[in-house]
C-alpha cells in the first residue's frame, strides 16, 4: 500500500513501485529523499559546463567588441583618391589634374594592396577595395590621357562637362 517514489529535476515524483498495483493512486505516497549518487556528479558538470561557457560567451563578446577594424586604410585612401580622380577627369576642365591625382591613387592602392596581403596586418578584408581603387585610377588615368591629348570628342581639357550638364539638366526635368 505504500508507494517508493523518487525525486526528479522538475520537483514531481514517479512512482516506481506499488505494493499492491493500485492504479488509481489514492493511496498516500512516501518520497524517497536519498539522491542518486550519479545525479550531484552530472549537476555539478552541468553547472561547470554552463559556466564554462557563459565565460566563453562573455569572452569573445568582449574580443568582438574590441576588435580592430579589418579594412586596410590605405586601400580605403587609395579607392577615395582614385574616386576623386575619376570625377576629376570626367570635368574636362580639370583632366590633367586628374592624371595626377590618378597617379597618386595608383601608388597608394599597391600601398594598400600590400598592406592587406600581409597575414599580421589583420587587414586581409581590404584586398577588394585596393583592387577596385587600383583598376578605377587607371582607368581615370586613361581616360584623362586621352582627353588630354585630343583624342575624345566629347571630352577634352576645353570643354566643361559641369557646365553642359547644369545647362542640360533643367531642361530635361521640366
Amino acid at each position: 500500500m505504500v508507494k517508493l517514489l523518487s525525486r526528479r529535476r522538475s520537483g514531481r515524483a514517479k512512482p516506481e513501485h506499488t505494493d499492491r498495483g493500485d492504479p488509481a493512486g489514492d493511496h498516500p505516497t512516501e518520497t524517497v529523499d536519498q539522491p542518486h549518487p550519479y545525479s550531484t556528479k552530472v549537476e555539478q558538470a552541468a553547472e561547470r559546463a554552463a559556466d564554462a561557457t557563459r565565460t566563453a560567451a562573455a569572452t569573445a563578446a568582449a574580443q568582438q567588441a574590441h576588435a580592430r577594424p579589418r579594412t586596410s586604410a590605405l586601400a580605403s585612401l587609395g579607392l577615395v583618391l582614385a574616386t576623386a580622380a575619376a570625377l576629376t577627369v570626367a570635368t574636362g576642365t580639370l583632366a590633367r589634374l586628374g592624371i595626377a591625382v590618378g597617379g597618386l591613387a595608383v601608388l597608394v592602392a599597391i600601398a594598400g594592396l600590400a598592406a592587406s596581403g600581409r597575414r599580421r596586418s589583420g587587414a586581409r578584408a581590404g584586398r577588394a577595395v585596393a583592387a577596385v581603387a587600383l583598376l578605377l585610377a587607371v582607368a581615370a588615368i586613361v581616360v584623362g590621357s586621352l582627353a588630354a591629348a585630343g583624342a575624345l570628342s566629347w571630352l577634352d581639357t576645353d570643354t566643361d562637362q559641369v557646365a553642359r550638364l547644369r545647362d542640360w539638366l533643367p531642361g530635361w526635368l521640366s
